[in-house]
């Protein structure tokens, strides 16, 4: 009879236990997705992998609150929630590709063994980064971004715990910049450039005078004298009076980067690639093949485009563009905004064919946080072709190809 009712005991536990995995493993939510058109829509969806029943806690990534130690409870703040489940939901999304992505390819294999799950996520953030005390607390403050940051190493303060990789979506702000028209007028009012428009408006009347001296004709000085006139009023008042009406009028920025997959999804390649190309080095490179693997994810060749009320401001990141190579784009703030590399590596793939992504991600073995466009890159990816291409020759040329029509 002891035996019986032990027996039937263990069971009962044995299926609540079971229950209540089940119930943790998988919880529904509502969140912004993309559709066939790329638009953001709203979507029912199902988290899976998770390991707690009432919070965002699971296999691969765990949601915290801000710059606590608080696990965003699935019956918490709704706004919490909702950036939570969002986020949740893409970074699997962005992790199935990759894991995806990683059988087929043996360059990424390696790098997927290095990620050490769980990863910290943090929302609404708002306190910059240190490496030193993890979070900067001075009063400073930070919006409109996402980060990945590395784990702590020797620069942490010995009194501050220390911590893994992290990846960081800071709280949305509707912040005030220069409009079209302040920037347009304040570059016109320099005065480098008010004398250079001062000689462009000067310069025909000046010939006019001089053609008339030379054939002994006396000018109508009062005709001229107008002319003159009105191009140094245009130089000298009217250009500084339309800088200060325009000082009034300016634009609104703001962009709530947890609530848009593109941005998700290049955050966890910045996790990825971080052990070949670092973090925090904003060149092209680094940021270009984060957004090119964002596009695997989500098939937009222009990311962060028709983004609602999500974002404003902002330009999208363009897979198609044509742009030349410049200097600019390695160095300035080009690099990290731009889309060159990204468009770059998506010209290669559609000319590379099946082959593209063995060629395009084979090329991290050989570039690193330092690597540059030119040359670099580019010996990177012939020497990927030698790599993983069955024809290589074949793949050279059309990769000298594409180089030529971007300018390298």
């Amino acid at each position: 009879m002891r035996h019986t009712l032990f027996g039937t005991k263990f069971l009962a536990a044995f299926a609540t236990a079971l229950i209540s995995i089940a119930s943790a493993s998988a919880q529904t939510f509502t969140v912004p997705v993309r559709n066939e058109k790329g638009r953001l829509t709203e979507e029912k969806i199902e988290l899976t992998d998770l390991t707690s029943s009432v919070a965002f806690e699971g296999t691969h990534f765990k949601i915290l609150e801000k710059d606590t130690d608080r696990v965003v409870r699935f019956d918490g703040d709704p706004n919490l929630v909702r950036h939570a489940a969002t986020v949740y939901y893409h970074l699997e999304k962005a992790r199935a590709t990759f894991d995806d992505l990683s059988q087929k390819i043996p360059a990424l294999q390696a790098l997927a063994t290095q990620i050490a799950y769980p990863v910290t996520i943090r929302i609404e953030m708002d306190l910059p980064y240190s490496d030193v005390s993890h979070f900067v607390r001075d009063g400073s403050k930070q919006y409109n971004n996402s980060l990945t940051i590395p784990a702590s190493d020797m620069m942490k303060a010995t009194d501050v715990p220390a911590w893994g990789n992290e990846i960081w979506f800071y709280a949305s702000k509707k912040e005030k910049i220069p409009s079209f028209t302040q920037q347009l007028t304040a570059v016109l009012n320099q005065g480098h450039f008010k004398k250079a428009i001062l000689q462009q408006l000067l310069y025909p009347e000046i010939v006019k005078i001089g053609a008339t001296l030379s054939y002994g004709i006396k000018p109508v000085w009062s005709n001229h004298l107008v002319s003159l006139g009105t191009s140094i009023l245009i130089s000298e008042v009217v250009i500084p009076f339309l800088a200060v009406l325009a000082k009034p009028f300016s634009a609104t920025q703001y962009i709530d980067t947890a609530m848009i997959p593109e941005v998700v999804y290049h955050e966890f390649a910045h996790l990825v690639f971080e052990g070949q190309l670092g973090l925090f080095r904003p060149t092209s490179i680094v940021e270009g093949y984060p957004n090119y693997f964002a596009y695997q994810v989500s098939g937009l060749t222009r990311l962060a485009q028709k983004t609602k009320k999500a974002a404003k401001g902002y330009l999208p990141k363009n897979a198609k563009s044509k742009a030349k190579f410049s200097f600019d784009q390695d160095r300035s703030l080009m690099a990290a905004t731009g889309s060159f590399v990204f468009s770059l590596l998506y010209q290669l793939q559609e000319s590379f064919g099946e082959e593209g992504n063995q060629i395009i991600y084979g090329a991290l073995a050989y570039l690193d946080r330092s690597s540059e466009i030119q040359l670099d890159f580019e010996r990177a990816i012939i020497q990927s072709i030698q790599d993983n291409s069955q024809k290589p020759m074949v793949q050279i040329l059309k990769a000298h190809e594409v180089f030529q029509t971007r300018g390298l």
